[in-house]
């Protein structure tokens, strides 16, 4: 193992759970996003090259959010901006570094299972990291970021041995995150559906469909009233991307707009609970369509590359990524200037780096 493989493993297993008791989770948890990344980019220094960052849509939209500052300035813009380039140099890293994809398998899984653990003393009213938690939550702070964490982790446990997907599915269900169930059974659906190699698919989708049924009905009523304040926030939220639809209203806008409207229903919202009207919301329609580009870019590639079980499960990882930032906002806290932890954030750069590089066959080292 390389030394950008070993700080890299060391960095992804705190950057999730890092707490220091008496002072801001988040704020501690930004500041390792960026003092780690830097970090990491001290360590590469040394490093050589496995491959290059081919992507160049990727650098026309990093482009297009550093135009942002200037053509739609907000007070919090620069602080959405730093985290934003942070983002991308971390990505960069991981795909330009990383060597050995299965150890970053390997970290999140083992996180997986030590949240499982906790979450499980919770659910019985013994916590050691949050005092008073009323929530499995695990090391995450809210039950929500526990379920996007496990369901993000849960193709790479099932791809290392399908045993170890049992703690990921124990930490969601104790997380009682509905967007994380609904994350899972698509990827986890397109999965079974696309890789041949799969052998029990009909038992899958009965299990599958029978506990999502089961958790629905349990959890009706408040299904229907957060789906019915998200749907009302997207509506007003979809009024002031088309007010300003060219321009977009900047980095950071996000914290005035949630500070100063009041939903006529639900009193003052703190988040959009959708990343791709959030970052709309941002730099407008014409920004967003850089976005696309981006994400259209990466399914071509993957369409064409050789299929296998790991490409396929690295994938499916961003399915559920890309569900789950239709109903929370993990990806806001890197341009919203919301001032929360990017931990899920971090997660999720992660699994798309993974997936640039395994788009890379001819240059991966896959130890």
């Amino acid at each position: 193992m390389n030394s950008f493989d070993l700080a890299l493993k060391v960095f992804l297993f705190l950057a999730p759970i890092v707490y220091w008791q008496n002072l801001p989770l988040a704020q501690i948890q930004i500041q390792f996003f960026q003092f780690g990344t830097i970090f990491l980019f001290l360590v590469a220094l040394s490093q050589n090259k496995q491959r290059n960052l081919e992507d160049k849509s990727l650098f026309a939209l990093g482009f297009i959010c550093f135009l942002n500052i200037f053509i739609a300035k907000t007070p919090f813009s620069n602080i959405a901006m730093t985290n934003i380039l942070f983002a991308l140099l971390l990505y960069y890293l991981i795909v330009c570094y990383a060597k050995n994809i299965k150890c970053i398998f390997k970290i999140l899984v083992a996180l997986s299972i030590l949240n499982t653990l906790l979450a499980i003393f919770q659910k019985f009213g013994i916590d050691f990291v949050y005092d008073n938690s009323s929530e499995c939550c695990a090391f995450l702070a809210t039950s929500a970021f526990h379920g996007d964490f496990q369901a993000l982790v849960l193709p790479l446990a099932f791809y290392l041995h399908p045993l170890l997907a049992i703690f990921p599915i124990v930490g969601l269900v104790l997380s009682k995150s509905a967007t994380g169930l609904a994350a899972v059974a698509v990827g986890l659906t397109f999965l079974l559906i696309w890789n041949k190699k799969i052998k029990f698919g009909p038992i899958y989708f009965l299990a599958l469909f029978s506990a999502f049924s089961a958790f629905i009905i349990h959890f009706r009523e408040l299904l229907f009233y957060k789906m019915t304040m998200r749907f009302e926030i997207w509506q007003e939220t979809l009024k002031l991307i088309f007010d300003r639809s060219y321009r977009g209203w900047g980095f950071g806008s996000i914290k005035g707009f949630t500070e100063v409207l009041h939903w006529p229903k639900y009193g003052t919202a703190d988040r959009i609970y959708n990343d791709y009207l959030e970052f709309a919301l941002c730099v407008g329609i014409i920004g967003f369509i850089f976005f696309a580009v981006f994400v259209c870019n990466k399914i071509k590639r993957y369409r064409k590359a050789q299929q296998t079980f790991l490409l396929d499960t690295v994938f499916a990882s961003c399915i559920i990524a890309s569900v789950i930032c239709l109903f929370h906002s993990p990806m806001a806290p890197l341009f919203s200037g919301i001032g929360e932890s990017p931990r899920i954030a971090i997660v999720m750069i992660t699994i798309l780096a993974m997936l640039e590089i395994l788009l890379q066959r001819g240059e991966i080292t896959d130890g």
